[in-house]
């Protein structure tokens, strides 16, 4: 990973962590659920682990997403928050921006929706 990207693909899921000069980069594609929740944690603990503490999520490329994934955005958000950085979701597919409305979270997370 020494060019700050690495790559977990799986038959409906991929992840890219992005290092930028101010903060890392998560894109997630496919679906998310329980079945992938460790490279989830894999990569938040990427970016996590140069000090850097901001992240953004880029999930415009997310086609499927479930509780776990709600239960994920949460427990980043408040690891983040807990090392002084923030977390923002850049940009998020309909179905995930439908998802965080339903479940009510779509306010307590930082969403700039550029998608």
């Amino acid at each position: 990973m020494s060019d700050g990207r690495a790559w977990l693909d799986e038959a409906a899921f991929g992840c890219a962590v992005v290092q930028g000069a101010d903060r890392w980069e998560i894109r997630l594609e496919g679906e998310i659920d329980l079945a992938v929740r460790p490279a989830l944690d894999d990569a938040l603990q990427t970016a996590l682990s140069d000090g850097i503490g901001d992240v953004a999520l880029d999930l415009r490329s997310v086609t499927f997403a479930d509780s776990s994934a709600v239960a994920w955005l949460l427990s980043a958000d408040r690891r983040i928050r807990g090392r002084g950085g923030q977390m923002t979701i850049v940009a998020c597919s309909a179905p995930v921006r439908d998802l965080l409305r339903l479940t009510g979270i779509d306010g307590r997370l930082a969403l700039v929706d550029h998608a």
